[in-house]
């Protein structure tokens, strides 16, 4: 096993908005979220979605009215069989999520051109 920053970094446009995607190349375990921000002005909408080759979609990370550099570990509630959360989300049914395909990043409320440096953790 190996780690590698997938990184999901760009400039926001004029109405403080970004959209990133980054294609996976193969399956692995999403760990943590790198955060890094330019400037420190507007709090920030941020989310990180997994799109997975069958088409399903899974939200890995989501904060909102932020304002500051972050380094988040992933731990989202372990799935059944038919892709639903095991209702008890202490550990150990919190785990670092599957993940493959691409993942897509979507922040809102950003300063204009405001250059973000998220990576998301992943061992592949």
């Amino acid at each position: 096993m190996s780690l590698r920053a997938v990184p999901l970094s760009g400039v926001t446009d004029g109405s403080g908005t970004l959209t990133v995607e980054a294609s996976l190349g193969g399956p692995g375990r999403a760990l943590a979220v790198d955060l890094s921000r330019s400037t420190h002005g507007a709090t920030i909408d941020i989310t990180i979605t997994c799109e997975y080759p069958s088409g399903a979609t899974r939200t890995l990370f989501a904060e909102v009215n932020t304002n500051t550099n972050d380094f988040h570990q992933i731990m989202l509630p372990v799935q059944d069989e038919a892709g639903v959360d095991v209702a008890n989300t202490e550990s150990p049914n919190l785990a670092p999520p599957i993940v493959s395909g691409q993942l897509k990043l979507v922040v809102t409320g950003a300063d204009n051109n405001e250059q973000l440096n998220i990576a998301v953790i992943v061992e592949f």
